[in-house]
């Protein structure tokens, strides 16, 4: 394995598209409810937590059909059971990072296991080279995705790193801005990353945050197959108490998808689910059992790391003349209402809040273990699939975000992400446009 030092350019290095950043005022806080707390992760609460990313993960996080897939794989190589432990019993004298991919979902969908490499050797990597004052033991998991939220807890259950039950945002989000480890008062540098082989590494010591990182890193992504290993936003065990992350990660999706797997099999159960557990006014008009009829994805997009496009659903049957549109970024950031021309009429609703698909497919691999025309949360990391059900029934559920998403101001780094990205399509955001606009 080839390892490279990267010198310090502060953020000159490399190029890539910048993020253009919407005025914020100072960032509120907020405590965290002290919980000691942490789930047990059992053979059959693997599984769930696998079904419960495929929701949570908003539409991105990685392949949801790969995450299932690494889940019965870690069961077969011997796991029987992983406690995760507390941030709030972080040893002070040790350090934690991130660990998992970045990319676009699609470039290693299908390929999990063998990208699982690229993991460890950022994360050994970052412990090697990045000159921190104690050795990592801890994985601090940064999205709760089927990809991103599971490779931690193989990592752990392989090499013996402790897994902490929390996450940088309670979904999964497009940018390394939108993530409540960009809050914290932690640099992202130093940071591990390995090429998608895992032949090739590099330790950056350049970006003090992640607009830097973000606008960094998508060169070296390009460079390096579409995806990478990623570790970073070292901090030891004080830090990580006092942090503002998301926690109860994998209880949360624990009792998720176990839920959910009691009422895939009929469209009419799954939507009073969701319907009884969006308990918030404001999300409980935000569900729709429809047609998909159409599936875009942009070319040009992978070009620059992402997967990009839109799903048409509800044409002509929730509301005659008009369609709806999901659009994506890797994750589902929005939904808009057109007429069935094309003309918009209107968003809908926004990101932070989680936008998940649900999918009825006559025939869904054998690994889910999922009978004929179950309702599947695929991803934008399994759209070989997706594009396969044009005609089939879709869910399209929208629920609160984490809390903490908002009190922290996230929803301004949304609204950088979606003009950054969508303004080629000719949309333009302002913070009045995220919807819902707050928890009440």
């Amino acid at each position: 394995m080839e390892k490279k030092f990267v010198p310090s350019s502060r953020g000159q290095l490399f190029g890539g598209p910048s993020i253009k950043k919407t005025s914020r005022p100072s960032h509120k806080v907020h405590k965290n409810i002290r919980t000691p707390l942490a789930t047990y992760i059992s053979k059959e609460g693997l599984i769930n937590i696998a079904w419960g990313f495929g929701v949570s993960a908003s539409g991105g996080g990685g392949s949801f059909v790969d995450g299932i897939n690494l889940a019965y794989t870690m069961i077969s190589e011997g796991f029987t059971g992983l406690q995760t432990r507390s941030i709030y019993d972080a040893p002070a004298q040790e350090m934690s990072a991130i660990s998992g991919g970045m990319g676009a979902p699609s470039a290693i969908a299908g390929g999990l296991i063998g990208f699982i490499p690229s993991c460890k050797a950022a994360l050994e990597t970052l412990n090697e080279l990045g000159q921190l004052p104690y050795p990592i033991t801890g994985i601090t998991p940064i999205e709760a995705g089927p990809v991103n939220g599971l490779l931690p807890i193989y990592l752990s259950f392989k090499f013996d790193y402790n897994l902490y039950d929390c996450d940088g945002a309670g979904r999964a989000v497009p940018s390394l801005t939108n993530l409540l480890f960009d809050y914290e008062n932690i640099r992202f540098s130093p940071a591990g990353v390995s090429d998608i082989d895992a032949v090739t590494t590099e330790i950056h010591d350049e970006w003090d945050d992640g607009a830097a990182a973000e606008d960094g890193l998508r060169d070296v992504i390009i460079t390096y197959g579409g995806a990478i290993g990623l570790a970073a936003w070292p901090q030891n065990g004080t830090q990580l108490q006092a942090s503002e992350l998301n926690v109860g990660t994998y209880g949360t999706a624990d009792r998720l998808g176990a839920a959910i797997q009691e009422v895939k099999s009929n469209g009419l159960l799954l939507e009073a689910y969701f319907v009884i557990e969006a308990v918030n006014e404001k999300f409980r008009q935000l569900i729709w059992r429809a047609k998909l009829d159409y599936v875009y994805s942009d070319p040009d997009a992978l070009e620059q790391g992402y997967d990009k496009g839109y799903l048409v659903f509800g044409r002509d049957t929730i509301e005659l003349g008009y369609e709806y549109r999901l659009y994506f970024l890797n994750e589902n950031l929005f939904i808009s209402k057109h007429s069935v021309e094309g003309t918009f009429i209107e968003y809908v609703t926004t990101a932070p809040s989680t936008i998940a698909a649900f999918f009825s497919d006559p025939t869904p691999p054998d690994v889910l273990q999922a009978a004929a025309d179950d309702f599947i949360p695929y991803n934008t990391g399994d759209m070989k699939y997706i594009q396969n059900l044009v005609g089939k029934e879709i869910l399209v559920v929208v629920t609160p975000p984490a809390e903490k998403l908002y009190q922290q101001d996230v929803e301004y780094s949304f609204v950088d992400v979606l003009n950054s990205y969508f303004n080629d399509y000719d949309f333009n955001f302002t913070l009045n446009d995220i919807y819902p606009a707050s928890i009440d």
